[in-house]
C-alpha cells in the first residue's frame, strides 16, 4: 500500500495523475444507484410481464438483453426509454464523486476516463461550485478550455446522449459509437 501512495503522489506532482472509474462508485451511499444485475431484472419483470405470452421471456443479463434490442434497432427506443427506469441514474453525489469532480477542478487530476453513465461527478462539481468539463469522446472533451481536466466517459451519458449509450458489445462496431471510440483513442 504505501508504495502504491508513493506513486499516486509522485503521478500527482509530476501532472500525470488519471483516473478510470466505474459503475461501483456510484453503488456507494447515499447515492445507491442500482448494479447492472438489479436494473435487468426490472427490465425483464416489466417486459415479461407485458409481452409474455405470446413472446418469450426476456433474457436474465442486461448484455443479453441490450443485444436483443440492438438487433431489433429498439435499443434506443423501447429498451432504454421504455424497460429502464429514466430516474434510476439519479441520486445524490457520494464522498466518491466528490472526490474526483474536487480532483478535477483542481486539476489535481490530469483526467478521468469512466464507464459511469449517470451524471452525479458533474453534479458534485456544481455543488463545489465548479464545472467538470465532461464529454463522451475525444472530440467533446478537446474542444473544452485548456485549464480544464477532462471526464471522459466512455459509455456514454444519459444527459448526452441517451440513445446512444453503451449497452450492447454490438454497437462498439457500429455508427456513432465506432466513432466516438477512434476520436477518444488518443
Amino acid at each position: 500500500m504505501e508504495g502504491g501512495v508513493a506513486e499516486a503522489l509522485t503521478s500527482l506532482l509530476s501532472d500525470r495523475l488519471a483516473v478510470l472509474a466505474g459503475a461501483g462508485l456510484s453503488m456507494a451511499p447515499p447515492s445507491l444507484l442500482p448494479s447492472a444485475a438489479t436494473l435487468a431484472a426490472r427490465a425483464k419483470a416489466t417486459y415479461d410481464a407485458i409481452y409474455v405470452p405470446p413472446r418469450a421471456p426476456l433474457a436474465i443479463s442486461i448484455e443479453d438483453q441490450a443485444e436483443f434490442f440492438f438487433a431489433k434497432g429498439q435499443l434506443g427506443t423501447v429498451y432504454l426509454q421504455t424497460l429502464i427506469d429514466r430516474d434510476a441514474f439519479a441520486g445524490p453525489p457520494n464522498e466518491g464523486h466528490y472526490a474526483i469532480a474536487d480532483l478535477l477542478l483542481v486539476r489535481a487530476l490530469q483526467t478521468v476516463a469512466t464507464t459511469n453513465i449517470d451524471f452525479l461527478v458533474e453534479t458534485a462539481g456544481l455543488q463545489l461550485f465548479g464545472h467538470v468539463g465532461s464529454g463522451i469522446d475525444g472530440n467533446a472533451v478537446s474542444a473544452l478550455p485548456p485549464d480544464t481536466a477532462p471526464y471522459l466517459k466512455i459509455h456514454g451519458c444519459r444527459l448526452i446522449d441517451l440513445v446512444n449509450t453503451i449497452w450492447a458489445p454490438s454497437q462498439i462496431t457500429c455508427e456513432p459509437v465506432a466513432s466516438r471510440i477512434r476520436n477518444s483513442a488518443q
